[in-house]
């Protein structure tokens, strides 16, 4: 069995974890490994993206690299997600942003009660962009329909709410009860014994192991779009947003409800990825969303600009 454990300042994800990551999935020998453990022993899980990387490129006006770091940390989390091997996160501390979502492509999570879990990108005026956006639809589609709430819009409204609120779940079982983990994943007290119980898991998986198969999505397209910017317009009437929140929020809702889509279409995987990854970059444009990155790195608090 193989561990890929991340070894940097906060754990940030930044391109040369995102190549060991290719590396790690691709270089698997089947019958030498029976599974992977995703985890470290470090102050943190992830504590998300290197915001100096993205920052730097940013500013130079290197869209197209962004872009592609992007595409690459799907890429990565979509291997984690249909590896034809058992995959395990063990998520401990702080797990936000792309800490995240890549808790949330494996394919199955053994946290630790202390699990302070989020899609937080908003405050730092991006979006998801390593399958956050695809991860949170598939998790509130079936959330909902467990609550008998079906169509195309239900989901997308839980989706545009935790994302746009940058919820951080302080807690295993809080991020467990509003969707972000499944009720298959498995809860950890004694942090000493979360590596352990996720090698565990694997082993589990392994016994009759079933790969995960891709899904497609109902959306509600440019319609279900236009109703989430809406209601981001009476927020910014009531003075709770900002310009550049109705930017950052418009760009969540085009990607959340599909695009330009029909609601009776099937909407692929790949159609969610490629919104992310374009909005990110169009986003990482502005000097605003600039500025937000700054201050959380010379602050730590977020700028409402």
């Amino acid at each position: 069995m193989a561990c890929l454990a991340f070894r940097s300042k906060m754990n940030a994800l930044d391109d040369g974890i995102i190549g060991l990551m290719e590396e790690t999935i691709q270089k698997h020998i089947p019958g030498r490994f029976k599974g992977l453990v995703v985890g470290n022993q470090g102050q943190h899980f992830s504590a998300g993206a290197n915001l100096v990387m993205v920052l730097n490129a940013a500013r130079e006006g290197k869209l197209d690299l962004i872009e592609e770091v992007a595409r690459r940390l799907q890429y990565a989390a979509r291997m984690l997600t249909y590896a034809p091997f058992p995959t395990v996160a063990a998520p401990f501390n702080l797990a936000l942003g792309g800490g995240c979502e890549l808790t949330m492509a494996c394919q199955r999570v053994v946290g630790h009660a202390e699990l302070y879990i989020g899609l937080v990108e908003v405050g730092v005026g991006v979006i998801p962009a390593g399958g956050g956006c695809l991860q949170m639809l598939l998790r509130m589609e079936d959330a909902m329909a467990a609550q008998g709430q079906l169509g195309p819009m239900p989901k997308v409204k839980a989706a545009f709410q935790g994302i746009g609120t940058a919820t951080v779940h302080t807690s295993f079982d809080e991020a467990q009860r509003n969707g972000y983990l499944r009720r298959t994943d498995r809860r950890v007290m004694n942090k000493a014994f979360l590596l352990f119980e996720a090698k565990q898991e694997v082993l589990k998986l392994a016994e009759d192991f079933q790969p995960v198969k891709e899904r497609t999505l109902r959306l509600p397209g440019r319609g279900g779009a236009e109703a989430l910017k809406c209601a981001v317009r009476d927020f910014q009437l009531q003075g709770l947003a900002s310009e550049h929140d109705g930017i950052i929020m418009g760009e969540l809702a085009t990607i959340l409800t599909g695009g330009d889509v029909s609601p009776v279409q099937e909407v692929t995987e790949e159609r969610i990825l490629e919104l992310e990854r374009q909005a990110f970059a169009r986003l990482c444009g502005y000097e605003k969303t600039q500025a937000r990155m700054d201050a959380i790195l010379k602050t730590g608090r977020p700028l409402r600009n």
